[in-house]
């Protein structure tokens, strides 16, 4: 009798029976029975689109919360540390694990033997073990080490020490190179006192902070900004070598990526948006991601009655490489309720040919200012004229052929190329 079990069995067979599933946010695992896994355990349930493997406690969370909404969902996940299930798995995951579905083509079957699990068992992934287990680990790794290699590697580790306070000292050198190097070129002849401390775009507190960090006498500047700031001063700037460098220009891409969580957890997501339904232009809501992701056009009518579609979501979501990096994107279908966060992080809009499509804009920018900000599109059929609102802004016709299919994915290219190539400059600041 084997003693391992694939977890997305073990999870479908207490799903669908009722049994009782315990949760312990003190190690962050699911215990089925008397088998404990790790919530961050990998299954071979890839996510629709990408190659990215769903952990089992994804699954369970999202089975758990099937009736919540969207919204709700999304946050709640996150801030109880479980991996966000896309919206177009969400269906069929529900009804695998309900029993509906025996079988489904998201289960990767030449990845169950690596994710197989011990029956009875307390498993543990690489992710799971706790920093005192690696930090002991190879303390113990690094002790039988240094032993085995005896004195000879002993002396040769404190050469190495030695090298490197001599390539500290070096660095050192070099940083009170460049300070010196700024002071003289921020030097100026002195006519009268006022002229002491008019020094274009640098006080005279960040010029006396540099020099006595210079000397290794930072306590004294330390000492003029707290005097400073007892009469009243408030813009005092603590003075790092690294504001000394010329600031690199950002790409859109890089700015938007930058913008999540503060502590760089979880990237900020660019934002597409489409039409929520198939008229003027042929892209829309239930159609994009197939299109965007595999090359495939599918009329939108068609795509809406599609397994797993879902039209009354907030949002979807999907992945594309850009330069050698996965990059997750945001679809809506319509900008109501966007707050500025949404708006910084819109790179794209398929126009629908409508005057009164820009309504919900922000309203002090024009529709010119609005698409050199946002790189517009209008997806329509090939021989179909491009109607006059839209040729007269910076919008991009995009041209499929009713029905020769294999001329998609050459449109596709076209399509990421142009926006790649958008996202790769500085955002558009204005005149």
């Amino acid at each position: 009798m084997s003693n391992v079990v694939d977890p997305l069995v073990l999870l479908k067979d207490y799903y669908k029976g009722n049994k009782e599933i315990e949760y312990r946010s003190e190690d962050h695992t699911l215990v089925f029975g008397k088998t404990k896994v790790p919530v961050d355990m990998k299954t071979a349930w890839i996510k629709k689109g990408g190659t990215t493997q769903y952990s089992i406690g994804a699954l369970w969370y999202c089975l758990m919360n099937k009736d919540v909404s969207v919204t709700t969902f999304m946050e709640t996940a996150t801030s109880q540390g479980f991996e966000r299930i896309s919206l177009l798995d969400k269906k069929k995951i529900i009804d695998y694990f309900s029993g509906e579905l025996d079988d489904v083509d998201a289960i990767d079957k030449t990845l169950i033997k690596d994710t197989l699990v011990k029956i009875g068992q307390s498993n543990q992934s690489v992710e799971g073990r706790s920093e005192a287990d690696i930090s002991k680990g190879s303390t113990i790794a690094n002790k039988r080490q240094m032993k085995a290699a005896g004195k000879h590697e002993e002396e040769k580790i404190m050469a190495g020490d030695s090298h490197r306070k001599e390539a500290q000292k070096i660095e050192d050198k070099k940083r009170e190179m460049k300070v010196i190097d700024f002071l003289t070129k921020n030097e100026k002849r002195v006519i009268s006192k006022n002229s002491i401390l008019k020094c274009p775009g640098v006080s005279f507190a960040k010029i006396y902070q540099l020099c006595c960090e210079m000397i290794n006498e930072k306590p004294r500047g330390d000492a003029l900004l707290e005097r400073v700031t007892k009469k009243g001063v408030k813009k005092i700037l603590d003075v790092n070598i690294s504001t000394l460098k010329k600031k690199q220009k950002m790409s859109l891409l890089d700015e938007i990526l930058n913008s999540g969580d503060g502590d760089g957890s979880i990237e900020g997501r660019p934002i597409i948006v489409v039409p929520p339904i198939p008229d003027h232009s042929k892209l829309c809501y239930s159609n994009a991601i197939q299109f965007f992701t595999e090359g495939q056009y599918i009329d939108g009518n068609i795509a809406k009655k599609a397994e797993g579609y879902n039209e009354y979501g907030d949002h979807q979501e999907f992945e594309y490489v850009i330069n050698n990096k996965r990059v997750k994107f945001e679809l809506y279908d319509s900008v109501i309720g966007f707050n500025k966060s949404h708006w910084r992080r819109v790179v794209a809009y398929f126009a629908q040919a409508e005057e009164w499509e820009l309504k919900d804009f922000p309203p002090k920018e024009s529709a010119v200012d609005i698409f050199l900000k946002i790189r517009g599109y209008f997806f329509t059929f090939t021989g179909l004229q491009i109607p006059n609102c839209i040729q007269k802004y910076n919008i991009k016709p995009l041209r499929v052929s009713r029905s020769q299919r294999y001329e998609d994915r050459s449109i596709k290219k076209e399509f990421w190329d142009d926006l790649i190539e958008f996202l790769g400059k500085e955002r558009y600041k204005g005149k």
